[in-house]
């Protein structure tokens, strides 16, 4: 699995929805 790129890539849609 691709977790280590899938968490900041996750965080970072996160950061740009808010």
């Amino acid at each position: 699995m691709e977790a280590h790129l899938f968490l900041p890539l996750f965080f970072l849609i996160v950061g740009i929805c808010r």
